[in-house]
This record gives structure tokens, sequence and C-alpha cells, in this order.
């Protein structure tokens, strides 16, 4: 059903102009990217039918706007196959028309979901800041008793056992601060792709308001044109009538002259 969309969709849309293409093609991206999040699969289904169109306007129009066509054809592969992989789609069928299969349908990943995950690792992060100090309280609380205690009142056994706990602290201290440092990055990571997302929507709203003045350029100077057809076609009238009144004037006077 899909294929069959994105073909009547492309067949539908085989003669417009190569400008209202493209304003289309920005439109769905625009659309893919809000609904990157919340409903990634309608937001792979507008990336790639965008593609398609830009594959299409390419063949049929190469050179209009070439490097404007290229770049959003650039930015889409790079974005299209991450999110085939994410969903757990295997690969995208092609049609003989050129319009990708079907989707499956699969879980999405919602901004809500998006936005627990970060304030889960906050609490995480907060949380292991929490023990990482207790437990450089308790190791600096078991040393400051171990040095009250002069080596020779302090017994062997008890010496290793010291000795031991004070390992495993250390050993405690360096898996959370590397997972704490992990859980970091994690977050740095989903924030820097929010950051990207904004501005790639951002972008794409001053391409549409471009093309968009483009468009309302287009028309206004198609409107001026056919006014301008329409004030000489009524001269012409206007003379053809004037013309005519003169031959109706010189008949009246011929008829009043007549013997």
């Amino acid at each position: 059903m899909f294929a069959a969309l994105v073909s009547a969709v492309v067949s539908a849309h085989a003669v417009e102009e190569p400008y209202e293409a493209y304003l289309r093609v920005a439109n769905q991206v625009a659309e893919g990217d809000r609904l990157y999040f919340s409903k990634p699969i309608e937001a792979l289904q507008q990336y790639l039918r965008a593609q398609q169109t830009l594959r299409t306007l390419r063949a049929n129009h190469p050179t209009w706007n070439a490097k404007v066509v290229d770049g959003k054809l650039k930015y889409l592969s790079e974005r299209v196959p991450p999110m085939m992989q994410q969903l757990g789609i295997p690969g995208t069928a092609v049609t003989p028309q050129g319009a990708p299969a079907a989707v499956p349908t699969v879980p999405t990943v919602g901004v809500a979901q998006l936005n627990r995950r970060i304030e889960a690792l906050r609490n995480e992060k907060l949380e292991l800041q929490h023990e990482l100090a207790k437990i450089e309280t308790e190791y600096t609380e078991k040393l400051r008793e171990a040095l009250k205690v002069r080596p020779r009142e302090l017994e062997p056994g008890e010496l290793a056992k010291a000795e031991t706990a004070n390992s495993k602290l250390r050993e405690q201290m360096v898996y959370l601060e590397s997972h704490y440092q992990k859980l970091d990055s994690e977050y740095k990571k989903v924030q820097a792709e929010m950051t990207r997302l904004e501005k790639d929507l951002a972008t794409t709203k001053k391409e549409n308001n471009e093309l968009r003045a483009q468009v309302d350029g287009k028309k206004l100077k198609e409107l001026a044109e056919e006014n301008a057809r329409l004030r000489r076609q009524a001269a012409q009238r206007d003379d053809l009538v004037k013309s005519l009144q003169e031959q109706i004037q010189k008949l009246e006077r011929l008829l009043l002259n007549a013997p």
C-alpha cells in the first residue's frame, strides 16, 4: 500500500513545476524532522517520499538548482539508513515504479520517552555523585582511624583487613567514576542530537519561506503579464469600435446626400 501511494503521488505530480516539487519536498522533510522522535515510522515515510520526488526532479530537470537538490538528497541519504537500522528494517525494496516498499510497523520512540531517559540519566548522575562522596568520606574516615594507631600497636590481621577494604573501596570508586563518565557521554550525545535537529528544522523553515517568496513573485509576474495582455485586447477592441463608428457616420452622410 505504501508503494502504491508513493507511485500515485509521483504520477500525480509528474507535470508540476520544479519549484513546486521542491517546495513539497521541503514540507515533507520538515514534517519528517517534526515526527522524528514522536512517530519515527511516519517520519521515515515522509523522508522516503521526499527522496523519491528529489530523484524524479533531478532526472526531469537536471540543471534546476542542482546544488540545492544534491544537498537535500545528501541530507536524506544520511538520515534514512540509520533510521531504518534503528527501527529494525533490514532493507527497503524498490518497485518497478521506483517507489519504496511498505514499511513494517514497529514501536515508536516518543519525545516524552527521550525526556524521561534524559531525566533518568540526570538522576543517576546525581546518585553516582552522592555515592562517590559517601565512599570517599568513608575511605577518609577509615584512613584517619588507621593513622591514629601506630603501626607497632596494629595487629597484622587487622592491617591486612584494612588494606583489603581500602582496595575494594578504590575499585568501587574507579568503577563508579567510569560508569558516571559513560552516562555523561550518553547524555551529551542526546543533547547534541536534539540541538542538531532544531538547527535542521530552522534551516528547512528558512528554505520553505524563501521558496514561498519565489512562488509568490512568479505568480505576481504572471498576473502582471496577463493584465497587460487584457489591456492590449481592450485597446484593440476600442480601436475596432471607433473604426466601425466612423464607417457608420460615412454611410449616414451618403444616405443623407443621396437624391
